[in-house]
């Protein structure tokens, strides 16, 4: 059985499981923030909402990015596939790029009003922990997994640098949103390779200028070279209020208005208007 076989069936599964027990251990050893609604009524919505957006994505776009990769190879699409270059520069390149396009689209997804319609639901959430990871809106997978595909396509990814790409995507996502304390030390250190907790909380603040900072999604490096970045120290992020101003109420927490939001009329302006 080849590593792809092995991947679908298999490893996929097997760390998605791990690092989401892992890191709802440290959420109960080491948390940081006191949750302020019931977890009941907001982990049912949120991981709701997060299986209905993964179920949609399946029956809409039934080609998963490993699968695609292999497509486009045996095609010979692709920039990888045109060019010969060393197999550990098309991969590295791969990542980077990858991750970069996700970088920007999570920025587009705060500056265009349509696209923000839909983001806003990550960020309505009044509480902090892991179940935030699964709080996206169907339509915003599905642009997300578009992005990727495209990626795919132009750049020829090497099917490895896929599986990669998404293994990282599992972990730093649920690592990104757990509501665990890291020490300063380690915490910094992380920080120079992938994102942290304490940084992508803050994307998190319901204060606008910190609401719309800090976009990476795996590497840090983007906010850093693209002056989105937000110190971590400058926030207190055990007191701060989370979510959104006008989305601090209960009925933020139920599955349905959590599908309905994008075409309910908000009150956040895009600034590039």
């Amino acid at each position: 059985m080849s590593i792809v076989d092995n991947y679908q069936q298999y490893i996929y599964t097997d760390v998605y499981f791990a690092v989401l027990a892992a890191m709802l251990f440290l959420e109960i050893i080491y948390p940081l923030r006191n949750s302020k609604h019931s977890l009941l009524i907001r982990w049912t919505s949120n991981i709701s909402l997060g299986l209905f957006g993964t179920f949609l994505q399946k029956f809409l776009m039934p080609v998963v990015a490993v699968t695609f990769a292999i497509y486009v190879k045996q095609q010979g699409w692709g920039l990888f596939n045109l060019v010969a270059v060393p197999g550990w520069i098309a991969i590295i390149l791969s990542l980077l790029v990858l991750d970069y396009s996700r970088y920007v689209i999570h920025w587009l997804f705060h500056y265009i009003p349509l696209f923000w319609s839909f983001h806003k639901i990550h960020h309505s959430d009044p509480d902090y922990d892991i179940s935030t990871s699964y709080r996206f809106h169907p339509l915003e997978i599905l642009l997300g997994t578009v992005n990727s595909l495209l990626i795919i396509l132009l750049l020829g990814m090497p099917v490895i640098s896929v599986i990669i790409a998404e293994l990282m995507v599992v972990f730093v996502n649920f690592f990104s949103h757990a509501n665990i304390r890291l020490p300063g030390m380690p915490e910094r250190i992380i920080r120079l390779i992938i994102v942290t907790p304490d940084m992508h909380r803050i994307h998190h603040a319901a204060e606008r200028i910190h609401t719309d900072s800090n976009y990476s999604i795996v590497f840090p490096w983007w906010d850093y070279l693209g002056r989105t970045y937000t110190p971590v120290g400058s926030v207190d992020q055990k007191e701060m209020t989370v979510g959104l101003d006008d989305c601090q109420g209960k009925k933020h927490l139920n599955f349905f208005w959590l599908l309905a939001m994008p075409f309910i009329p908000a009150r956040r302006k895009s600034p590039l208007k």
